[in-house]
């Protein structure tokens, strides 16, 4: 998909779906962690999910902790939840969804050997 609003150049647009995504969590770790691999690739990002907030959240903090601890070596899943809670209110962190962000991050650590604090995990 293109657009030449005004005098902006056009620009591409790739939208990718994943349906393996049923209740609060997705279907699959790893599936889900080459989702994140392919959307770390892209820019700009836009995430979008049926509320706006609980799974583009989910998917948001998971980009933001491996973000982080690629250019940082850190991980912080708290405080990456808190930046998006900031501009998204709705985006309410459970337990098991903090888990699974962990999960995603080491699996996500496992295939690209990143090196990080990874006595939290």
């Amino acid at each position: 998909m293109s657009s030449t609003q005004g005098q902006a150049s056009p620009r591409s647009v790739e939208l990718l779906h994943y349906s393996d995504w049923k209740g609060d969590l997705p279907g699959s770790v790893e599936d889900l962690v080459h989702l994140v691999v392919t959307v770390l690739s892209a820019s700009p990002i836009l995430f979008q999910c049926s509320d706006g907030a609980t799974k583009s959240g989910l998917l948001h903090a998971i980009c933001d902790v491996i973000r982080r601890m690629t250019s940082e070596g850190n991980i912080d899943a708290y405080m990456s939840v808190r930046h998006i809670q900031i501009v998204r209110p709705q985006c309410l962190m459970s337990k098991v969804q903090y888990r699974f962000i962990y999960r995603a991050v080491q699996e996500y650590k496992k295939r690209n050997d990143v090196y990080a604090n990874a006595s939290l995990l």
